[in-house]
């Protein structure tokens, strides 16, 4: 197993055709959460971005630097721009996505074997179906910590483990007994690291097929990881032509992406006062997902959700100004609230942040299972909106919340 190839990546033109083709692209080179921080990592540096040290970022604040800057964790990734010339009190416009995806992770002493099949020990991460994972190719990938503290990206698109059918959750990967060390030592080898320099590791499982376009006009997204990555892709790309063409003049803003893993990052409120040296006056932030939409064979889900093609759906009209600013069509989900984050960080996150969130959506199917699905057309238009959003600050963007 050796880690995953970085394809190449396009940026973002204009042409929705362009904008899909590289959002497949970013899909295949993110097959875990570590995995999407490192090409999260590598496109904002592309779009002029620098990382910022942690002597420079301890020592003072950086809310007077201009241009683009960036923190990335583990699974955690944090960026903003301050234009030249930006003005003390110029409120921060937030795109919050998730770097992880519900899935299965790979458990402690994972070797198993049963009735003649060797197995792998996984454990659901968030709300999984796993009749969507079953009868799949399935790869493994993640990241290992060696013993002088480095860590090594894990994985490719080789299909390695299959969840049976009706089966319970572990997927097979062999015939015979179990063998203690059994993938650790497959992983290392392919990886070319010495196995006994192995201190830590975290893995999770992969639908290995490529997203495809599908329908008899190609106007769906099939893929896997569609829950997170649609938005978080969205986000970069919303973050990099806002850096390129800069805030609007006469409303500026400071634009900040935070891509938040399932451990929750670093303390968010301190770090991006620190980062951009504003506060949360004015601040406001969107939180990004996948969401339900109406289901074509089940009326509970049926009518009175959006559906795929129809621009972002968004819980409330507080999004809507940013849609009718880029000319772009919205539509309103569930009362329910479905748009909130899948694995439930939405709420946690907008009291972590102290900051007004707008949940914004992209209505699909199936979010949770090894591929969804969701409209084409609505991968550009979500991110005309985001770029709408972060390059001004508009009173209409306001108005509910008397701001």
């Amino acid at each position: 197993m050796t880690a995953a190839p970085v394809r190449s990546a396009r940026p973002a033109t204009g042409s929705p055709g362009d904008h899909v083709d590289d959002l497949i692209t970013f899909i295949q080179d993110c097959p875990s959460p570590w995995h999407t921080v490192a090409e999260g990592v590598r496109r904002l540096e592309r779009s002029g971005f620098r990382a910022v040290c942690d002597q420079e970022f301890q020592g003072q604040d950086l809310g007077g630097t201009a241009g683009g800057r960036y923190l990335a964790g583990a699974d955690t990734l944090i960026a903003w721009y301050t234009a030249p010339g930006t003005p003390p009190g110029v409120p921060l416009r937030i795109l919050a996505a998730h770097t992880h995806a519900a899935g299965l992770r790979v458990r402690p002493g994972p070797d198993g074997a049963n009735a003649g099949w060797r197995r792998i020990r996984v454990a659901p991460h968030g709300p999984v179906p796993m009749s969507g994972w079953t009868d799949r190719d399935l790869g493994i990938s993640g990241r290992i910590t060696l013993a002088d503290g480095s860590s090594r990206l894990v994985g490719s698109d080789e299909p390695l483990v299959r969840l049976p059918h009706r089966g319970a959750g572990d997927p097979l990967w062999g015939l015979g007994g179990a063998q203690p060390d059994g993938l650790l030592s497959r992983i290392t080898a392919d990886a070319d690291v010495d196995f006994y320099e192995v201190r830590d590791w975290e893995l999770t499982l992969h639908d290995v097929q490529p997203p495809v376009l599908l329908g008899a006009d190609r106007e769906f997204l099939v893929g896997p990881r569609l829950d997170n990555l649609v938005s978080l892709h969205s986000a970069l790309t919303a973050l990099a032509q806002a850096a390129r063409y800069g805030p609007d003049p006469g409303a500026p803003v400071v634009p900040v992406l935070v891509a938040y893993g399932s451990g929750g990052g670093p303390p968010l409120h301190r770090t991006l006062h620190r980062a951009t040296g504003r506060g949360p006056a004015g601040a406001l932030a969107v939180a990004l997902d996948l969401t339900a939409a109406a289901h074509p064979d089940d009326p509970v889900h049926g009518d009175g959700r959006p559906l795929p093609g129809g621009g972002p759906a968004i819980a409330s009209t507080r999004f809507r100004a940013s849609c009718e600013r880029a000319g772009v069509p919205w539509q309103r989900t569930a009362p329910a609230g479905a748009a909130h984050c899948a694995l439930g960080q939405g709420a946690r996150f907008a009291n972590r942040l102290g900051v007004p969130v707008l949940d914004v959506g992209t209505a699909g199917l199936s979010p949770h299972s090894a591929r969804g699905l969701c409209g084409a057309a609505d991968l550009w238009l979500l991110t005309r909106a985001l770029t709408a959003f972060a390059t001004a600050d508009h009173a209409d963007d306001r108005e509910e919340k008397g701001l």
